[in-house]
């Protein structure tokens, strides 16, 4: 059901009264989609090391499993940094597709405007790396900002940090 929802295939309508079906359960929809989206952190240490990539002259961007209630509630509650500090942002639910499956890749990339071996990416699902890797791009399993920062640097790029 969640799979069916990240890949844009049913709203939250939908999803609502389905979950309550199965689990017999009754919830305001408003206040699921709250609890059901209230998981994220953001990553703090990794904002200069993007904004270190930006100052070298590299677009930035997101590839995200998610579906609307989470990417509204990170928008609207703690996050609202993040669409402007990217310049793509290629949401599953938008596209029709989940990583580690090989059409988001693509999407992503001509989203982008650029070539596969142009990208890289950082993930913390190793799956989602494997599948980047094998449509083309560079790619690194995320561990910590230091490390992405090291990933980088180990690229040619002179982050200054």
């Amino acid at each position: 059901l969640q799979a069916k929802l990240e890949r844009g295939e049913i709203d939250w309508p939908t999803f609502h009264d389905a979950f309550s079906h199965s689990t017999g359960s009754t919830s305001d929809p408003t206040r699921l989609a709250d609890a059901a989206s209230d998981m994220f952190s953001l990553h703090v240490a990794t904002l200069p090391v993007i904004a270190a990539v930006e100052r070298a002259g590299y677009r930035t961007g997101i590839l995200s499993n998610t579906c609307a209630p989470h990417w509204e509630h990170l928008l609207g509650k703690r996050y609202a940094v993040l669409p402007g500090r990217f310049s793509v942002i290629v949401l599953s639910h938008e596209v029709g597709a989940l990583k580690p499956d090989g059409a988001i890749y693509e999407t992503a990339a001509r989203m982008a405007g650029v070539p596969p071996e142009a990208i890289f990416f950082t993930d913390d699902v190793p799956e989602h790396v494997e599948a980047a890797r094998a449509a083309g791009w560079d790619a690194e399993v995320f561990v910590s900002a230091s490390r992405l920062a090291d990933d980088l640097q180990r690229r040619g790029l002179n982050l200054g940090l």
